[in-house]
């Protein structure tokens, strides 16, 4: 059967062969276990006080303290590599704070290069994936997502090499506009919190990218943004130009602020493990710690 067939993907070119997976599973063994696509699924109805149930890491925190079990914390288990130097340039400089609070109070940024763009996502991750209702598009793609459904962090992946200059998170300009990834032109308003570089915005914050930095099928240097946006800031940006995303969902009804290095170095993880990629010892951690409510 092809990848289409068997519902883990849309590649329909021939029959999918484990070796292609990097699988090398022995003669007679179940198939739907090498190939993880036993669908076993808990559907659960999130409130909106409850946003951090958008991720498995939140689910089991929940379950944890609803039944007395003991809470394994996914994000404890991934080990930050130590910065060897400052990454990727990174300035927040927001000069129009809704009700005081800067729109982003932290960037973390991580670089990997060397990407294997024609690797494919292995079929337990995009197995994951379509469980929760996304669909697998590009293995780096997946791994954005998987990331973010595990710690409950939106992670955005761009391409290194069309990035011009320092990223700068800033509120729009007035008559300032966007393409974003959906290929429309979005006209900003001076409330909206852009990610910028030289060439302008590339980014609404917490909402969506923009196309001219997306990562496609032929990227192999990817920087990795792992940031921390105001509620209010996202929510009225989302809701302006009705532009929901699986980011802005999470962000507007709050994310955790200590998780971002853990989610970055954890696509790094994936990065390098799955597609062959090589990790920067350098890496950007801009912003300080809020207020304690």
């Amino acid at each position: 059967a092809s990848v289409r067939e068997l519902g883990i993907g849309d590649d329909h070119d021939g029959i999918l062969v484990p070796g292609r997976l990097g699988l090398d599973p022995e003669v007679g063994a179940v198939a739907l276990e090498v190939l993880g696509l036993y669908d076993e699924a808990a559907q659960i109805n999130v409130t909106p006080d409850r946003g951090y149930c958008f991720s498995l890491r939140g689910v089991a925190r929940e379950y944890a303290h609803a039944t007395g079990t003991v809470f394994t914390d996914p994000a404890a288990g991934v080990a930050v590599a130590e910065a060897a130097g400052e990454g990727y340039p990174v300035r927040i400089e927001d000069a129009a704070p809704i009700y005081g609070k800067p729109g982003c109070d932290r960037f973390v940024a991580r670089t990997v290069r060397g990407v294997d763009p024609t690797r494919p996502t292995p079929p337990w991750m995009s197995s994951r994936l379509r469980l929760a209702g996304i669909r697998s598009i590009s293995l780096v793609v997946d791994i954005s997502n998987y990331v973010m459904l595990e710690l409950g962090q939106p992670l955005h992946f761009y391409v290194l090499d069309k990035l011009q200059g320092s990223i700068v998170v800033r509120r729009a300009r007035p008559g300032e506009t966007l393409k974003t990834l959906d290929d429309k032109v979005r006209r900003l308003d001076p409330q909206d919190l852009l990610i910028t570089d030289d060439s302008g915005a590339i980014g609404i914050a917490g909402v969506m990218g923009g196309a001219a930095t997306e990562v496609s099928d032929g990227t192999v240097n990817v920087l990795i943004e792992a940031a921390h946006f105001e509620e209010v800031s996202i929510a009225r940006s989302r809701r302006r130009p009705k532009l929901p995303s699986e980011a802005s969902k999470r962000f507007e009804r709050g994310v955790d602020w200590q998780v971002a290095d853990e989610a970055a170095q954890r696509a790094v993880d994936l990065l390098v493990e799955l597609a062959g990629g090589t990790a920067d010892a350098a890496a950007t951690d801009t912003g300080t710690a809020p207020e304690p409510v």
